[in-house]
């Protein structure tokens, strides 16, 4: 199950999944975010492409969100951002496409 959280500008999507029901109370925790997600999912050394549309990233500002977290990302050594390509959208500078590739 996802969430869509808004806030300071972005939109976060964050996925949860459920663990166990105890009685009548559903425990969840918090497992990733898309982008996070993504990066486990890469393999090191390969240049990947953040897809957008047909996933849940086909709202520009959840893929604006995600691209902004790969960028942290590069930031801490996780990855190297290859390109991006910056759009407007609705009056808002928005990262419309990014490639990155995992270091390790």
């Amino acid at each position: 199950m996802g969430r869509l959280k808004e806030g300071s500008g972005g939109v976060e999507l964050r996925v949860y999944a459920k663990l166990k029901v105890i009685g009548s109370a559903q425990l969840e925790t918090q497992m990733a975010t898309i982008a996070q997600s993504v990066y486990l999912d890469s393999q090191p050394g390969l240049v990947c492409k953040l897809k957008g549309p047909g996933t849940a990233l086909e709202n520009p500002y959840v893929y604006d969100d995600a691209a902004k977290e790969l960028k942290a990302m590069a930031a801490s050594g996780l990855v190297e951002i290859m390109s991006e390509r910056s759009m407007q959208y609705a009056g808002d500078q928005l990262i419309g496409e990014i490639t990155f590739k995992r270091l390790n």
